[in-house]
């Protein structure tokens, strides 16, 4: 992990413009979906402020912006023995459900637990949630997603866990890297209909086992033998 952001979105959370303590009404619409108050806290507590969200899944503080949820990203076992400060900031809609990474140093909430007992590599899957109410709602266990295209690479080869068979789907469409359309030199570009249509190749849920197609220099490993990225779906 690269320590030198460490510091930096701790000085930034030193700035009441980065959010601050939420207000009565917040905490008890919370309450009222069912997050604890320890959920709230700890281990960085979790704010609220006004912001404004890019296409390119980061936001920024804004006065008359959007009220958001925004919630530090600690780091790592290995680093906050050294810096008890955040990593990175999420922030989250709760109207619209955009949500949003201040500096795009890791893909959102609960990288930091990834591995931890084996969760998501060799032991029980990781569980990821559609937004942080779920999450929160959950005591903070498992992980959301903010930056898709991180994501995508840093949890290649886990083993997730879905809220729902549509979630399920979701992830293994989103999560699948694309491979780029590469073409002859001195040849036209195929046509729409003669691209070849890739779908993921091993995806297991609680109910089976499909293998799709593949195209052509695309390899995704068989997680049978414990490597390949597969996302189990179904009710917790």
């Amino acid at each position: 992990m690269n320590r030198s952001f460490l510091g930096t979105a701790s000085h930034l959370l030193s700035d009441p413009a980065e959010g601050s303590r939420p207000d009565a009404r917040t905490i008890h619409w919370l309450l009222s979906q069912g997050v604890r108050i320890d959920a709230m806290a700890s281990p960085l507590a979790v704010r609220s402020g006004r912001v404004v969200f890019d296409l390119g899944g980061r936001y920024r503080p804004n006065p008359i912006g959007a009220f958001a949820l925004v919630i530090p990203v600690p780091a790592d076992r290995s680093t906050i023995i050294i810096d008890l400060g955040a990593i990175d900031i999420v922030a989250w809609s709760p109207k619209s459900n955009k949500i949003g990474m201040r500096l795009g140093v890791v893909f959102g909430l609960g990288a930091e637990q990834i591995g931890v007992d084996g969760v998501g590599t060799t032991g029980l899957p990781i569980p990821v949630w559609r937004d942080p109410l779920g999450w929160l709602h959950a005591g903070r266990r498992g992980i959301v997603i903010a930056d898709w295209d991180l994501a995508a690479f840093d949890l290649r080869g886990l083993i997730l866990e879905a809220e729902d068979e549509p979630h399920r789907l979701d992830l293994v469409r989103r999560l699948t890297p694309r491979p780029p359309t590469v073409v002859v030199a001195g040849r036209p570009p195929a046509g729409p209909k003669a691209m070849v249509e890739h779908e993921p190749g091993w995806v297991r849920s609680r109910h089976q086992l499909h293998v799709g197609r593949l195209p052509a220099g695309l390899h995704i490993q068989n997680p049978a033998n414990g490597v390949g990225p597969h996302v189990e779906g179904g009710a917790r």
